[in-house]
């Protein structure tokens, strides 16, 4: 069967109202985390990016991914092919492959306007079908999914939240799965988290300076995230009723709102909304996504 984008957004937005009437989309997809490249768990395969003594806020909010630029991200011509997958992990495999390599195309204008080179410039992909895993940034991990700048995007397609069923793919959790995952590799393979870790460790990781950081890198990927969405469905007539649906949060897809953060590193709900909206919003530009500048009331 073959998915153009349009058709498996719609096919995604058929899951929402049943599935995600408490929690919403992105928390589903994935656990808000610290930043996976910090310097107790560095090893070979990590990469230093830059001046590491540069341990400022003035270092991320110049990061050149937040340039203001005039060029934007595209919308893209993606097709999604599972004509010869026998079972659902190669299915899953596939829909994987064929989404980074859009997410690859899509950011590919973006980056280079801004002079942007991440390292590597792409990410590799892993697979694993153990309950808990390592990567080369973090050990004994059991989330669906998780990234590190050099190793790249590892999925673990055991987990059964990737399947609708015993023979069929959950499209919701794995587009969100993979887009979410992707910015935060982004950021890590640009110097990002490598910045704000030092940051980090230099105010005090407990502390309230500290909470406030990881807050602000969180919502950075939030806020990517919202410029591929809304790049490559904002404006496409056959995917109106979706786009609509996840920017009013219906059913809280986005964020759920009402609920409070569980910890000091987690942003409120509405701003996780806010945030993600401003990356819809930014015409498919990541300078929206600077929130290094943005004042401390937009990220708690």
């Amino acid at each position: 069967m073959r998915i153009t984008l349009a058709g498996k957004i719609l096919i995604v937005w058929l899951t929402l109202a049943s599935a995600l009437t408490s929690c919403s989309l992105l928390e589903k997809a994935r656990e808000i985390k610290r930043g996976g490249s910090t310097a107790s768990s560095q090893d070979s395969n990590s990469t230093t990016h830059g001046n590491t003594s540069q341990t400022t806020v003035e270092a991320l909010k110049s990061l050149p991914l937040f340039k203001d630029v005039a060029t934007s991200m595209e919308q893209q011509d993606c097709v999604f092919d599972f004509a010869d997958a026998k079972e659902r992990e190669q299915s899953l495999k596939r829909y994987i492959k064929e989404e980074v390599e859009c997410l690859n195309h899509a950011w590919q204008e973006p980056l280079k306007a801004t002079g942007s080179s991440p390292s590597p410039q792409h990410p590799n992909i892993r697979y694993t079908d153990k309950t808990a895993y390592d990567t080369a940034c973090e050990k004994g991990l059991s989330e669906a999914s998780a990234e590190c700048s050099q190793q790249g995007l590892t999925f673990q397609i055991s987990n059964t939240s990737y399947y609708a069923d015993s023979n069929s793919l959950d499209t919701t959790w794995a587009l969100v799965e993979v887009v979410s995952t992707y910015s935060y590799w982004l950021l890590d393979a640009l110097g990002e988290e490598e910045i704000m870790n030092n940051l980090a460790d230099k105010t005090g990781p407990q502390s309230s300076q500290g909470h406030e950081i990881y807050r602000r890198h969180n919502l950075s990927a939030w806020c990517l995230s919202g410029v591929y969405v809304g790049a490559q469905t904002g404006h496409n007539p056959d995917e109106q009723e979706f786009f609509h649906s996840v920017y009013n949060n219906q059913n809280n897809v986005v964020a759920n709102t009402s609920s409070s953060p569980e910890n000091g590193d987690t942003p409120t709900g509405q701003h996780q909304l806010d945030w993600f909206r401003k990356g819809v919003d930014s015409g498919g530009r990541p300078s929206a996504c600077n929130t290094w500048a943005a004042p401390a009331s937009e990220v708690s």
